[in-house]
């Protein structure tokens, strides 16, 4: 009898442990994320410090692989308020105009990127096709805090809907100071 007594007070006391771990790692999981840290060549660790985003909040750094094999520093966008996740593809985001923003508000292009692939897909949904790239060059460089050279760096298309000028729509018209890029209309 005794045997049994010391059995059942020994799960007990295991069940109470298991209990204070879980609470005590969902009161850790819930606070404030330190800042990320890499390894910087010759061993030496950095901690990224926050980025300023517009509308006064502040994020962390990611890093975004590049087409070139490299990868960039940017302000990790996907924190900012104003990027949206889309409800039907997770892990694809909205930069900027959502596609439930167009035609309704006219928006002038969309910003998709996706996550697994660290790709942007920029679609110019208006005429002048170059101003409306322009628009979207201008908002990209400020979201992600990086220089034109960088964004040429970038794993990304710039494309143009038949429908808006069937004469670029087979092109990756790229970004317009970036080299290679197509020479559109402003």
């Amino acid at each position: 009898m005794n045997k049994k007594l010391f059995i059942i007070i020994g799960m007990v006391i295991v069940l109470m442990v298991f209990a204070a771990f879980v609470f005590w790692h969902r009161s850790v999981s819930n606070q404030t994320p330190m800042p990320p840290v890499t390894q910087e060549p010759g061993g030496s660790v950095a901690i990224n410090p926050p980025a300023q985003i517009p509308g006064g909040h502040t994020s962390a750094t990611m890093s975004l692989r590049t087409a070139d094999g490299g990868s960039i520093r940017t302000k990790d966008f996907k924190q900012d308020p104003a990027i949206e996740e889309d409800p039907v593809n997770p892990g694809y985001y909205y930069l900027g105009y959502h596609i439930a923003d167009y035609p309704a508000k006219k928006a002038p292009y969309l910003i998709e990127y996706r996550d697994a692939t660290q790709y942007f897909n920029i679609v110019l949904l208006q005429e002048p096709i170059g101003a409306a790239r322009r628009a979207a060059e201008i908002y990209l460089v400020e979201r992600l805090g990086i220089s034109q050279s960088q964004m040429c760096r970038l794993q990304y298309t710039v494309s143009v809907p038949d429908s808006i000028d069937g004469t670029y729509t087979t092109m990756n018209l790229g970004f317009s100071f970036c080299p290679g890029s197509v020479a559109l209309p402003e």
